[in-house]
C-alpha cells in the first residue's frame, strides 16, 4: 500500500484533480481497504502524501472506503489525480467527513457531485433539467 501511494503522490502533482479531489488538501486519511484493512495518511495543501501508516488514526478528519482494484486502477494510473476523480464520481470510493464540520462539508461535496452527474445523465439523454426531478425533490 505505501508503494501505491508513493506513486500516486509522484504522478498527481500536475493532474486536474476537480472539486471534490482538490478539497482533499490538509487532510488526515484513514484509507479503508475491503479484504486489506486499513491505512492512514495525512495530505499536504498540494496534495502530497505524507506520514503513510499501516493502521488507522484517532486524529484522522476523513474516512475513505474502497477496494484493492479501486486502488490498483489509481496506482497504475498515468493520471492517479484524475483516476481519483473518475473513481469518486463512480461511487468507487466513499468519502465521509469525520467530526461536524468535515461531516457537513463531504456531505454538501457528495450532493453537489450527485446533482452535476445527474444533470450531465439529463442533458446527455437530450431530455430538459427540471428541479422537480431531481431525486432529493421528488
Amino acid at each position: 500500500m505505501r508503494s501505491a501511494l508513493e506513486r500516486v503522490d509522484a504522478q498527481a502533482a500536475n493532474d486536474d484533480l476537480g472539486v471534490g479531489v482538490s478539497q482533499l488538501g490538509g487532510e488526515v486519511v484513514n484509507l479503508r481497504v475491503a479484504d486489506r484493512g486499513t491505512y492512514s495518511f495525512e495530505l499536504g495543501e498540494n496534495l502530497e502524501v505524507e506520514d503513510v501508516r499501516g493502521c488507522g488514526r484517532e486524529d484522522a478528519t476523513l474516512d475513505i472506503e474502497t477496494d484493492r482494484g479501486t486502488v490498483h486502477e489509481i496506482a497504475e494510473s498515468d493520471a492517479p489525480g484524475r483516476e481519483i476523480g473518475r473513481a469518486y464520481r463512480r461511487d468507487d470510493l466513499h468519502v465521509e467527513g469525520v467530526g461536524t464540520v468535515d461531516a457537513v462539508k463531504w456531505t454538501v461535496l457528495n450532493r453537489a457531485a450527485d446533482a452535476v452527474d445527474w444533470t450531465r445523465s439529463r442533458a446527455v439523454a437530450g431530455r430538459p433539467v427540471q428541479r422537480s426531478d431531481w431525486p432529493p425533490f421528488r
